[in-house]
């Protein structure tokens, strides 16, 4: 059984989430994470109502499943707390599938990280994020940040935890260049990849890459939340002037910063 004794909940809510609703996003978490073929080393489930009548999606649902130290996750807003666990668990057991399938491939083929022809639309659901709160810029702080020790990887291994993880961005270091860079893609679309130092030769991937050539500014942290402010973008990929490194400085729902770097 992929869920033990030993697995640990990580379960938290905010706002008027009734005790019943957070117990069912549990319940209906852990059922899928007894589809796992490997071990479950930890569930998270949060779950979030806000308050502001203007807003058409104000129930927040998130999940992660930690399947033998690989993490599968999914993030949905819906009109209800009902609606969103229901969407959430959708979501979750699609990328779990796809998590599966793509294990079964590698064994099957005696790969190692690169996904067959068409993967990556396969089973995908369609992304829905949650609007971020429009705070006057003079009130936006960084309230989180987050390093990370970032092994080289090939841009399909990046692109695949993009999607398993549902983020909106993925940094990494580009083992063909080895440069700190990110991969995004908007719906289903083409993903874009960006280099922290201009790249011109073309992407070796399985997925349909896009290859932004120019070079990530080089900004403070302070000048990187003005050009954020100004572009109105969900995030902005930037060279430190500090350290020389990549970071992402990104808007949360709560319409303040977070910003990631390497460890």
């Amino acid at each position: 059984m992929s869920v033990q004794t030993s697995t640990t909940i990580e379960v938290s809510s905010e706002g008027a989430v009734q005790q019943l609703e957070l117990d069912r996003a549990v319940e209906k978490v852990r059922s899928v994470a007894e589809r796992a073929r490997e071990p479950v080393h930890h569930l998270e489930v949060r779950v979030q109502l806000g308050s502001n009548p203007t807003h058409e999606r104000p129930a927040l649902a998130e999940a992660t499943i930690d399947v033998n130290g690989r993490k599968v996750r999914a993030h949905v807003a819906a009109a209800t707390v009902g609606e969103a666990v229901d969407d959430l668990i959708d979501r979750l057991r699609a990328r779990l599938d796809r998590y599966e399938d793509r294990l079964h491939q590698l064994h099957m083929h005696g790969r190692t990280g690169v996904p067959g022809p068409g993967e990556w639309h396969h089973g995908d659901l369609p992304s829905s994020r949650p609007p971020w709160l429009d705070l006057p810029v003079d009130e936006r702080d960084i309230r989180r940040r987050k390093t990370l020790a970032m092994a080289p990887m090939s841009v399909d291994e990046a692109a695949f935890d993009l999607v398993q993880l549902d983020h909106t961005f993925y940094l990494f270091v580009d083992e063909a260049t080895g440069c700190d860079a990110t991969i995004s893609r908007v719906d289903h679309g083409p993903f874009e990849l960006q280099h922290a130092t201009p790249q011109r030769a073309p992407v070796d991937s399985v997925a349909e890459v896009n290859l932004i050539d120019a070079a990530a500014p080089v900004l403070s942290e302070s000048d990187a939340a003005e050009c954020l402010a100004v572009s109105g973008a969900p995030f902005l990929f930037f060279v430190s002037n500090r350290n020389g490194r990549g970071h992402v400085l990104y808007r949360r729902c709560d319409g303040h910063y977070g910003l990631i770097g390497p460890r």
